[in-house]
């Protein structure tokens, strides 16, 4: 075997490696933004049998994405039931079903470990794609970029639609490259396929059939009516629409209401303007170079570098981003992404990026020995491997609102009157709290309460309190103030104390505050898993672990 592939094994191994550090972030709990969508899809699925959600649309209304990445969780979450099935004390499948809707992590955990295969699967691809544009030396230094990006990174770490997407986006990305250098029959079939299956991933996936338009229509010497009418295009059209149509039909739930391109009418209906686009373009750099700082300056110096060597290659390497940008803008969402942008929205373009800062890189070591080269990519890479490293090992510790919990089972009687704001994470409740909220507002219980309401009283998890659980409750079906006075202890959990409502606050300026956890020692809290994350990436090296304030007040 040669010095290069043990290197590129290697690298294959970090990237793996550094995807599974801290995959257990939170679980059992749900910490994180959009990430129990594409499971409970997987798991509906097992539990009413049946693969095409359209038979079935009020149970799937937790599917708000396309649902191919539900059918992939649904492969390795039916065998890890299974097995936990027959080697476990559960009578029947509705024990064990009752059992991890309380008790999720092993789920979450098998799904959380398939996308950090994929994200590693994308180091591999992004690898392919550097040696089929420029050589072996491109390609490595590509997959050591997206190794270590900090996107990446995060969106390999949970069970979120970004990283799956981005896998499909660069097989279309290479399946491109095939083309453009030997446009084959079978390298169309496999492009109209996996566009197929991008659009069966995430709807807006299927934009980046862009660049394998710009790869049909400038390889060659043809003219451009020459390409528009070649039967190999019009077949990965058809190819892509019966495969998308497949989606279509087993999931119409994609194109209305709320959930994936229903959203399409709001955002072409919204206002818009070419100044609106160029600030917006400009947010989204100033993102890249907060998220990846190296990868942006290599990156504009790999367009200059392109811009004297090749035009064509300049301004194909605008193209994506511009195009990307501009469907984020233009048609994906509406007004609130002028104000400020989903940063995950650049992700998109962060390995086209990469494979220009991997040609400026290499570039610039290419003439040194090899023991020199090695001391530069060192050089180069550190603060990225740093950021990787910091990042995981941040995973890798109790959120502030673990502590919290901890903290209060060991400090707070069993059964005690509590009022929690928190979401996502609360103590257990009594089966005569979930009662008394459900009389409130039936549609404030969530499946663990129900499962909760069908144990055995020897079964039944402890400590639990008598907690009321407010982020889950309609406002207008709130106790009284005179009411809330019932109540012993107040959990408040805040990204920003101006997030509090007025009920809250005034529940806090009549209690004691009895205990404060926070992610650092700083005042300034950074919500780094929220979608709206605008600061760079170096303020990871000032925080403890991740995780909003949480306070305790005594009432």
């Amino acid at each position: 075997m040669s010095k290069k592939n043990i290197l590129l094994i290697f690298i294959l191994g970090l990237a793996l490696f550094l995807r599974i550090w801290g995959l257990d972030y939170g679980l059992p709990y749900f910490l994180i933004n959009d990430e129990r969508t594409l499971v409970y899809g997987a798991l509906k699925m097992g539990e009413l049998k049946t693969l095409i959600p359209a038979f079935n649309p009020e149970e799937f209304h937790v599917l708000y994405y396309a649902p191919l990445m539900s059918y992939l969780y649904l492969i390795f979450l039916v065998p890890f039931i299974l097995i936990q099935y027959f080697i476990g004390s559960f009578s029947n499948f509705a024990e064990i079903t009752s059992y991890f809707t309380i008790n999720p992590g092993p789920v979450w955990l098998v799904a959380r470990m398939v996308n950090a295969l994929m994200g590693a699967a994308a180091v591999y691809l992004i690898y392919l794609i550097g040696r089929k544009m420029m050589n072996h030396w491109v390609g490595l230094i590509s997959a050591l970029f997206l190794t270590f990006s900090f996107l990446h990174l995060q969106f390999s770490h949970f069970t979120r639609i970004w990283g799956p997407t981005l896998f499909f986006v660069l097989l279309i990305m290479l399946l491109s490259l095939y083309i453009y250098k030997t446009p084959k029959r079978k390298y169309y079939l496999w492009m109209g396929i996996v566009g197929g299956l991008s659009f069966g991933t995430n709807y807006i996936a299927p934009a980046a059939l862009f660049i394998f338009l710009m790869a049909h229509f400038l390889a060659g010497k043809k003219s451009f009516r020459e390409r528009l009418r070649d039967k190999n295009l019009w077949f990965t059209a058809v190819t892509f629409i019966l495969v998308t149509t497949i989606f279509i039909f087993i999931y119409p739930q994609l194109f209305t209401g709320w959930t994936g391109m229903g959203r399409l009418g709001g955002a072409l209906s919204a206002g818009r303007s070419l100044t609106e686009f160029i600030k917006v373009f400009l947010i989204y750099l100033k993102i890249s170079f907060f998220y990846e700082p190296i990868v942006s300056v290599f990156a504009l110096a790999g367009l200059i570098f392109s811009f004297f060597k090749s035009r064509k290659i300049f301004f194909i390497s605008l193209s994506w981003p511009i195009f990307w940008i501009f469907i984020t803008y233009f048609i994906l969402h509406g007004g609130e992404i002028s104000g400020k942008p989903h940063s995950h929205y650049i992700l998109m373009v962060i390995p086209w990026f990469i494979l220009l800062a991997s040609l400026a890189v290499y570039q610039l070591v290419v003439r040194f020995s090899l023991t020199t080269r090695v001391f530069m990519l060192g050089l180069i890479f550190i603060y990225p491997l740093a950021v990787a490293l910091q990042y995981d090992y941040l995973l890798s510790q109790k959120d502030t609102r673990i502590l919290a919990k901890e903290w209060m089972e060991d400090n707070i009687p069993a059964g005690t009157k509590i009022l929690s704001n928190w979401g996502g994470i609360n103590p257990t409740p009594t089966k005569e709290a979930i009662l008394f909220q459900k009389e409130l507002d039936e549609g404030s219980l969530r499946a663990a309460d129900k499962a909760l309401l069908a144990l055995k009283d020897k079964d039944y998890p402890k400590p639990a309190y008598d907690i009321l659980k407010l982020a889950y409750i309609d406002k207008e079906k709130l106790l009284s103030p005179e009411q809330l006075n019932n109540y012993r202890y107040f959990l408040v959990a805040f990204w920003q104390e101006e997030d509090l409502t007025i009920k809250e606050r005034s529940i806090i300026g009549k209690a004691r505050l009895l205990k404060e956890f926070k992610q650092s020692q700083e005042d300034v809290i950074r919500d780094v898993q929220g979608n709206r994350f605008m600061q760079p990436v170096s303020v990871l090296f000032f925080l403890e672990r991740f995780g909003p304030t949480v306070r305790i007040y005594q009432l």
